[in-house]
Order: structure tokens, then C-alpha cells, then sequence
């Protein structure tokens, strides 16, 4: 991306302008592989550093870092301090940084300064405006060491032999794409991706393709004299290009192959640019290519201003800007244009530039770098890491006397003799039906004193759904029902009823007045082969030789009839639960479930441990897993070791601020391996606020109240903790 007074060939100029946009489309989230097009600006560099210095009589080191520092240091300065200076007029900005990372930017290490405060830039989080500025520290390390290399290659090449030269640049290259692909799979993708010596693979291949056309000429030539083919593979590898700037994500398995198969491929449309090139539409390419570097310097700064603010038409806002910006700062920086007037509007460009940056100096000058308040946050961090590990500790040994508790008990059931009708009559049960029921209801609640029953006259199936949600939203759905209903007919609604009472166990009532209802009472004996949670009570039958069990209608109950009617309930319950051994071991099984659902695993990072010690005083039962620097291969393995030490509570609630920076891809690929367990995410996010094996609770909106918010935008204040805090409690409780 930097200017090059080489030869002029258009179609180089054509591929820096589709990775210009294609990075400025990936910084903006619209395309997933952008990032890749960095891999051709290193390897363009390189070429054109070796061909452009290799054609001077004599090469002049202070001459060579004094272009660059014109062409490349002095703009990034501009557009760095004038970025500083707009930073202010934005009050609700917190770029709690500023001082050190605009340092690291002058002084060219920034690649490394991100990489030591975990900067993920494939996350599409906007948290600075420099983020990109890594490649432009990078490009200059390369820069400063290439006079060096240059100089060593060409005088082996010289005085020992060409070939042996370019040899050895091709085995530096392939040594350093290898270890490229090393530090990815032993380090992660962000330490391979802004380590220095890394990503040289890209600038190294641009070189040895330089030193090979100086020496030998373009080998391709020999073999391919018609253009128009040449021109044919050109478009092939730009559309190969493009693809993989359009669609491979940086989490993709062709992660390392991608990034070295761009620098490759650069090298091949290289040779082709420079075979077929022509004039056609030469002046618009070579301007827009001539304002690309412009355009990488500012389009970032834009996109986190106007991201940041919520400003409407974002993308309009967004290129508009870059653009009329970009042209006139490459309007400043080009020697070419002449003419009194072009001075004068130059000139006055020139001072307001100026003015913009003394004053981002000064800013950059006055500004502390926080350094003490930190170290503060750290400190009641610290305090408050020290409190959780000592609550863990309290909680595992509560949680570990429940379990003996539970097993002592569980032992006393085993060894119980106690009588099974005690059990049958102290049952939850529901019952709903018609008048019989209703009839029966005063010796229902005498035999089922915890029952809940709900008899009416002339009562169908017909109003039945609606009652069944109703009493379930009261909570008197137990889960065993008893039905009597079909003496006034049907609406065959059963299979809506039954459809709710799934997860039930019905017994149902056969009817006595099957001659005045006979396809009801039929169906009422096949309801067991049509559900099967549901068993028959055959009142029909056990009632048939009790005409005292029934007034004149033959229907209704005598007092003796309830009496008859419970019994059969009751027998039918007490027959069904066969053994008291079985029936409350499940039932004390079924009470441990339900306690071990409620128990609640804790998994975050800084706002977690902010928040913990206030929110255990209020929710119980619970047992936190914590790292302030989490990254998502830190927190896997954090759940991976609680699963297996069986410290995984059924209910995990994760608190993960802006600080974790992972895509709500990888969380969702984390959650899957979760199956079986109720996650609820706390989102700090707008790009999360939905996902597919969790509950999302929106904090995110919490935080437009700037202050629920540290000085540093990220970490909770004491605001923030207390509004977190009653947002977890009221949902864990409800």
C-alpha cells in the first residue's frame, strides 16, 4: 500500500484496489475473509521495494528510510493525532488506552501491544480506533530490516551467484510459512497473526519473486506469449482472490492455508500484471489506487466513530467520510499537482491539518495513562477473586453435607417398612370431571388430603384445554391426574387434552351410562392403546352389582356411592404403586433431581467477579468458575475440567463482559457440547442477543446508561453491579 515509483503496470494497481475494499468490507462485517487481503499488500510491498531499489545506480539507505518515513510514517502520524484530537469531542467514548496504545503506534510496536492486552481483530468488535494500525507498525519493522536483506541478496546474487540467492530467499520464505502455520496451531490464530516474524512469510515471497524477476526476468514469459490467455488466468486467480476474501472466516479449518495461498497467488497475478499490462482506463485505477493507503488510515478511525455513536445510515456515513477524507489527505501528500491556486488550497489544507494535530498531540501529551485506577479495579478484583475462593469452598461443603444428608436418607427409605397407603393417601393428585366428581369431592379431599379436585355439572371435554393450562398455571397440575369425564358426551377433544397431559400419568374413569353414551364409553376403554400414560379406573364394573351406590338416575352418588368411588381411586393407586420401596425412591430421587436442577454453576469473567460477592448473599446452592482473562480456548478447558471433576452444576449462567472477545459463532459451537444442561447467557453485547441452545439476557441495553460503567467503558461500577445483580436474582428466582 505504499507508493512505489516503479514502472507503472495498471493491473497491479487493480489488485490493490479489491484488497483495499475488500478489507474496508471486513472492517465494516459485511464480508468474512478480508482480512486475508493483507497477506497481498505485504507480498506487493516486498516486490516493489526489491524492483524499485534494485534499478538505482546506488542504493542509499538514509535516502530509502527517509521516503518511507514520507510516504508511510509521516501520513499514519497525521491521521493518528488527528483521530486523537476527534476522540474528545465524543464525551461518551472511553479510550482508556489512548496514551499507551497511540505510543505504541508512533513507536511501531503495536502489532505487539495488542497481542499483550488479547486485541482479537476477527471479532468484529469495534473497542478503538487504531486497531488496524498493527499492519502499518508491522510494515515499518519490515521496512527498517529491509535494506539489510536487500542489500545482502543483491550482493550475493552479484558476487556468488544469482541462482543461490534466490535459493536462499525461497527457503527463508517456505521456512517462514511454516512457521506461520506453527505458531497458529500452537499459540491461536491472534498471536500468529500479529506476530512480526510470523507474517514476514508474505513480505519475504514478494522479495524472492522481486530478486527472480531482477535476475532472471518473468520465467512465464518463455512459456505463455498470448495475452489474452495470460489475461484469462488473471481474471481465474483475482476470482479465486475475491472468494476467499468474500467467505473464508478467520475460525475456518483453511485458516493457515488461506493466508499463505493469498501470498502465493499474489505472486502469480504479479507476473501476470506485469506481462499483459495496458492503459485502459489507466488514470481512474491509478488514482484510486494511489489514495488506497489513504483510505486503509482513516476508514477505521470513521467506522469506530460513527459505530460507536449509532449514527444513522451507517455505511453511507462510513464511505462517504473514508472517501472525500482520503482524497484529501492524498491531495496534501501529492507532489504532482501544480498551479498557484492548488498551493493555496494545499497550503490552507496543510494548516488546518496542522492544527488538528498540535492539538491531538497535546491531548496525547496531557493524557494519563490510567495506569493507578487500574491497578485499583485490579486490586478490589483481586479482593473480590480471594472472597470467591473462599465462598466456593463454603458452598462445595454445604453442597457436599446435602449429598450425605440425602444418602443417609435414601438408606432409611431402603430399610423402611413403612405402610404403602400412608404414601397413596398423602399424593398430589388432580382430579377433574363432571358432576360425579363434583359429588365426590368432600371424600376425595378426606382420603387426599394434598389433592386438588375440580368437579361442574354437564361438564365435556369441550371446555377442558382451557382448564387444564388454567389449573397448570396454578400450579395444582400435579402428576398424577384423575379424569371422569364423557357421562354428558364428547367433543373428542382427547387428543388435545392428552396432548397436554403428556407428561403425566391419567387414570380415567369409565362411565356407567354407556347405553345412553356408547361410542364415548368405548372409546374411554381404548384410551390405554391410544396414550399410553393413561390407565383406566373401570368404575363401570366395580359399581355394577352396587345399585346402592347410586341415586334413581343410576349415575350420581349416594353417600355410599363416594365411598365406593374413592376406594376405587384408591385401590387403583395403591395397586398401581406396587412396592413403597419403589414409589418413594423415586420420589426421593425425583426431590434430588429437582434440587440438583436448581443448583446453579456461575462462568465469567471481570463482571462475574465484580458482581459474585453481592449476588451469593441473595442465591444459594451455587459454585463459580472464574478467569478475568478469559479466551475462549482458556474457558473451554475450564468446562471441560469442571465436567470431568463433576463440578458442573445443572443451571450455568454465563457473565462474560466485552473483554471475552469471541463471535457469537464459537459460543453457540460451545453451547452445542453443552447439551442437556440450562444455559443462560448475560449478554454485554448488540451482536448477541439471540442464540440457539441458551436463554439471552439482554444487558447490553442496561449499559447505554453510561454510568452502570467504569471509567473504562468495560468493567462494572458499582451502579452496574448492583443493576446485575437484581437482574440475575429476579430471573434465577422466577
Amino acid at each position: 500500500m505504499a507508493k512505489s515509483g516503479v514502472k507503472y503496470f495498471k493491473h497491479l494497481d487493480l489488485l490493490r484496489i479489491i484488497a483495499c475494499i475488500s478489507i474496508f468490507l471486513f472492517h465494516l462485517g459485511l464480508i468474512k475473509g478480508g482480512y486475508l487481503a493483507v497477506c497481498l499488500f505485504f507480498t506487493l510491498s516486498g516486490y516493489l521495494g526489491c524492483i524499485k531499489n534494485y534499478r538505482k545506480n546506488k542504493f542509499n539507505i538514509l535516502e530509502y528510510y527517509k521516503g518511507k518515513i514520507l510516504n508511510i510514517y509521516v501520513p499514519m502520524v497525521m491521521v493518528l493525532l488527528v483521530t486523537v484530537y476527534i476522540s474528545k469531542f465524543f464525551q461518551d467514548i472511553a479510550w482508556l488506552n489512548l496514551k499507551l496504545e497511540v505510543k505504541s503506534v508512533l513507536l511501531n510496536y503495536n502489532n505487539f501491544w495488542q497481542i499483550s492486552t488479547n486485541v482479537d481483530y476477527f471479532t468484529k468488535s469495534i473497542n478503538s480506533p487504531l486497531t488496524h494500525l498493527w499492519y502499518i507498525s508491522m510494515l515499518i519493522q519490515y521496512e527498517l530490516v529491509f535494506p539489510f536483506i536487500f542489500m545482502l541478496f543483491k550482493k550475493i546474487g552479484k558476487s556468488v551467484s544469482k541462482g543461490l540467492s534466490v535459493f536462499l530467499l525461497t527457503l527463508i520464505s517456505v521456512f517462514l510459512a511454516v512457521y506461520f502455520a506453527h505458531v497458529t496451531v500452537s499459540k491461536g490464530i491472534m498471536i500468529s497473526y500479529y506476530d512480526s516474524f510470523a507474517r514476514a512469510y508474505s513480505y519475504m515471497f514478494g522479495i524472492t519473486l522481486g530478486f527472480t524477476h531482477v535476475f532472471f526476468g518473468i520465467p512465464i514469459k518463455k512459456r505463455f506469449r498470448i495475452r489474452p490467455l495470460l489475461m484469462i488466468f488473471y481474471i481465474i486467480l483475482t476470482g479465486v482472490l475475491v472468494y476467499m476474501f468474500m467467505s473464508i472466516d478467520s475460525s475456518s479449518n483453511l485458516f493457515i492455508f488461506a493466508m499463505i495461498a493469498t501470498s502465493v497467488i499474489t505472486l502469480r497475478l504479479i507476473d501476470y500484471s506485469i506481462i499483459i499490462n495496458n492503459s485502459f482506463c489507466r488514470p481512474i485505477v491509478k488514482y484510486l489506487a494511489s489514495i488506497s493507503y489513504e483510505v486503509y488510515l482513516i476508514q477505521y478511525p470513521v467506522i469506530y466513530y460513527v459505530t460507536v455513536n449509532n449514527y444513522p445510515n451507517k455505511y453511507l456515513l462510513i464511505v462517504s467520510i473514508t472517501l472525500v477524507s482520503s482524497i484529501i489527505l492524498g491531495f496534501i501528500f501529492n507532489r504532482n499537482f501544480k498551479g498557484r491556486l492548488v498551493k493555496i488550497i494545499k497550503f490552507l489544507l496543510v494548516a488546518v491539518m496542522l492544527i488538528f494535530v498540535v492539538m491531538g498531540a497535546r491531548i496525547f501529551a496531557l493524557e494519563s495513562d490510567n495506569v493507578e485506577e487500574m491497578k485499583r479495579l485490579e486490586e478490589q478484583l483481586k479482593q473480590n477473586e480471594e472472597l470467591i475462593n473462599v465462598s466456593n469452598e463454603e458452598q462445595m461443603k454445604s453442597l457436599q453435607q446435602e449429598d450425605e444428608n440425602w444418602e443417609k436418607e435414601l438408606e432409611k427409605l431402603t430399610n423402611s417398612s413403612d405402610g404403602l397407603g400412608e404414601y397413596i393417601t398423602s399424593m398430589k393428585i388432580t382430579g377433574i370431571g363432571d358432576s360425579v366428581l363434583l359429588g365426590a369431592v368432600p371424600g376425595l379431599y378426606k382420603k387426599f388430603p394434598n389433592g386438588y379436585f375440580d368437579g361442574k355439572v354437564s361438564r365435556t371435554d369441550c371446555q377442558l384445554p382451557g382448564l387444564l393450562d388454567e389449573i397448570n398455571n396454578n400450579g395444582k397440575l400435579y402428576d398424577t391426574v384423575i379424569m371422569n369425564l364423557g357421562t354428558n358426551g364428547s367433543c373428542k377433544n382427547t387428543d388435545v387434552i392428552m396432548e397436554k397431559l403428556k407428561d403425566k400419568k391419567v387414570y380415567w374413569l369409565s362411565i356407567v351410562n354407556d347405553y345412553q353414551v356408547p361410542k364415548v364409553a368405548k372409546d374411554i376403554y381404548d384410551y390405554p392403546n391410544r396414550y399410553p400414560n393413561v390407565k383406566i379406573i373401570d368404575w363401570k364394573n366395580i359399581s355394577k352389582d352396587h345399585t346402592e351406590y347410586f341415586y334413581k338416575d343410576g349415575i350420581h352418588l349416594t353417600s355410599s356411592g363416594i365411598t365406593g368411588y374413592v376406594n376405587a381411586i384408591y385401590e387403583t393407586l395403591y395397586n398401581d404403586y406396587k412396592s413403597e420401596y419403589d414409589l418413594k425412591i423415586q420420589e426421593l430421587q425425583k426431590k434430588r433431581d429437582e434440587e440438583l436442577k436448581k443448583r446453579i454453576t456461575f462462568i465469567g469473567n471481570s463482571s462475574l467477579i465484580s458482581v459474585y460477592p453481592k449476588l451469593n448473599e441473595d442465591i444459594k446452592s451455587t459454585n463459580i468458575i472464574t478467569n478475568k482473562d478469559y479466551d475462549y480456548e482458556t474457558l473451554v478447558s475450564d468446562i471441560e475440567k469442571a465436567k470431568t471433576d463433576k463440578k458442573l452444576n445443572h443451571r450455568l449462567v454465563f457473565v462474560l463482559d466485552n473483554t471475552f472477545k469471541v463471535s457469537k459463532q464459537k459460543i453457540d459451537e460451545l453451547f452445542k457440547t453443552l447439551d442437556g444442561y440450562e444455559i443462560t447467557f448475560v449478554s454485554f453485547t448488540s451482536s448477541i442477543d439471540k442464540l440457539d441452545n441458551a436463554k439471552v439476557i439482554n444487558f447490553y441495553d442496561e449499559l447505554k446508561d453510561k454510568n452502570m460503567l467504569h471509567k473504562d467503558k468495560v468493567h462494572l461500577s458499582d451502579q452496574g453491579i448492583e443493576r446485575l445483580k437484581t437482574i440475575l436474582i429476579n430471573y434465577l428466582n422466577e
